[in-house]
């Protein structure tokens, strides 16, 4: 069902240079204290690009990403999720990945209570025309998020998912972050004409810094169509 599937925890193990198309899911991925993946390529999956899941015998996910595409899958581009009863998760650095026109969404970070995801780290890359939010937040954190430098445009305005064969979805925010979260930091970033508002915020803390938001609500949806829409919890903004 995957193109490459990790069923143990795995050790220092490097990727590279790797075209994954037409799976369930292309790239399926464990724990692991260290491991490197570079210069991937997932297009056309049935399901997601990549995903990342741990259990209670392997809870962490110290993958490093660099140079990644996930693209046109029927699921989301990067799906990581935790089991219930596990221990926290630990993430690696997420640097100059990108997303396309993924059916369910870009990226998403599922934590749970008692099984959180700590601390993600993303610079740069671009995700956009995704089917929903272009990055997803739901980790029941305490060790700070931080987003740089991300591209986040256009969710819901195209077609998307394998072969392109799913109309525009008219949904999405280009960050979306719900109350299940604490403190998150956005910087440096640029997020522009999607479908709902820009960002989305919720979490407990959070700091969004030097960013460009414009023309964002394309879908004029009623009450989706501002730059940032806060929830609950403190926000600086500057």
């Amino acid at each position: 069902k995957s193109g490459i599937r990790f069923n143990t925890t795995t050790e220092q193990a490097v990727l590279r240079n790797l075209y994954l198309s037409r799976h369930q899911v292309g790239l399926s991925l464990g724990g692991t204290n260290y491991s490197y993946a570079e210069e991937l390529l997932l297009t056309d999956n049935y399901s997601h690009g990549i995903t990342i899941d741990t259990n209670a015998t392997n809870n962490t996910a110290q993958w490093t990403f660099f140079k990644c595409l996930s693209q046109r899958n029927d699921g989301y581009g990067l799906f990581y999720s935790t089991a219930s009863g596990t221990a926290q998760t630990s993430v690696g650095d997420i640097s100059l990945f990108s997303t396309y026109a993924n059916k369910l969404g870009g990226a998403i970070f599922l934590g749970k209570s008692g099984a959180a995801i700590q601390g993600i780290r993303w610079f740069g890359g671009f995700v956009g025309e995704d089917g929903n939010h272009g990055i997803a937040l739901s980790t029941h954190n305490t060790v700070e998020h931080k987003i740089e430098g991300v591209f986040a445009e256009i969710a819901g305005t195209s077609a998307c998912g394998v072969d392109g064969t799913t109309a525009a979805t008219n949904t999405g925010n280009g960050i979306w972050i719900d109350s299940n979260n604490g403190p998150v930091t956005i910087k440096d970033s640029v997020i522009v004409s999607n479908s709902y508002s820009g960002i989305y915020i919720a979490a407990s803390r959070g700091h969004i810094v030097g960013c460009t938001l414009r023309a964002n609500g394309v879908a004029n949806v009623g009450g989706e169509r501002n730059g940032i829409v806060i929830g609950i919890g403190n926000l600086y903004i500057a």
